[in-house]
């Protein structure tokens, strides 16, 4: 993503951050792997819905739409504006659906900041819709994968250059909040809390050089090695947790920073792996 798009969501999602954002509008966008779109697109697809909701209901009684909601819903269509326009010439660009375009374009018309508005007598009330995206890439189809929902182990994919991972449920389940609002640093610290911690409901340690000895094999693998190929094997799944071990340890001793989104994607993907290979 370009820095300044991803400067712009960001100023958007920190200014918007104290009103929030039902559940059933963040879940239609959930499956997005783009948070920061996620959380802007279920914003604006709440704000729409119920204010174009109370302006059919004004519609039908008295033609009035209140002062306060008109200026609102004023501020709501200039902020889509600008987003719509900082993405337009980006791979990013977005697309709304064509009868909410419509309505607020017929809306523009009569909206007033001072006094309400007058709802003409032949308007139309918005079909609302509250259960499907409104929003779309136009570039670019996204892929919606259920990965809160599926009962999977790690699975992986490529197209175009493009590599796409399904993050073990306990690992995502627990960082996503942190992620949606690009708490990075500290969303690559829990994911390793939670690997620990598997590791410890299996061996009674979170030490992964004392979880992993010999005698343990069994418990971990639920099989001790058959030849020395496998056994090769299990070592480096150890140091694969000692090296979780210590990449958790340096971040919970280190004051929390802006780090690298791309950076902290690699360092989750190696912790929902460290997670797998010890929950077959």
């Amino acid at each position: 993503m370009e820095k300044e798009l991803e400067l712009i969501l960001y100023d958007f999602i920190e200014n918007h951050k104290n009103i929030p954002i039902k559940d059933v509008y963040l879940k239609i966008y959930d499956d997005l792997w783009l948070t920061s779109f996620q959380t802007i697109f279920a914003f604006f697809h709440q704000e729409l819905n119920e204010l174009f909701w109370f302006m059919n209901k004004k519609s039908r009684s008295n033609n009035h739409f209140n002062a306060s909601e008109s200026r609102y819903l004023i501020h709501i269509i200039d902020e889509l504006r600008s987003l719509l326009k900082a993405t337009n010439n980006t791979e990013y660009k977005i697309i709304l659906e064509e009868d909410y375009i419509n309505k607020i374009k017929e809306i523009k018309t009569f909206l007033e900041t001072s006094w309400g508005s007058p709802i003409p007598d032949d308007y139309k009330e918005l079909d609302i819709i509250k259960y499907k995206p409104l929003f779309h890439f136009a570039n670019f189809k996204v892929k919606w994968t259920k990965i809160e929902e599926k009962q999977i182990q790690t699975e992986a994919n490529f197209d175009d250059n493009t590599i796409s991972i399904i993050l073990k449920k306990e690992v995502f389940s627990h960082i996503k909040a942190l992620l949606k609002w690009w708490h990075y640093f500290n969303a690559v610290e829990e994911s390793y809390k939670i690997v620990r911690e598997k590791l410890k409901s299996i061996t009674w340690t979170e030490k992964a050089h004392e979880g992993f000895k010999a005698e343990n094999y069994e418990v971990i693998f639920w099989h001790n090695p058959v030849d020395d190929a496998e056994k090769d094997f299990f070592e480096w799944v150890k140091f694969l947790h000692m090296a979780i071990q210590n990449l958790r340890n340096e971040k919970a001793h280190t004051p929390a920073k802006d780090i690298d989104k791309n950076l902290a994607i690699h360092y989750i993907v190696l912790a929902s792996l460290a997670y797998d290979l010890i929950d077959r």
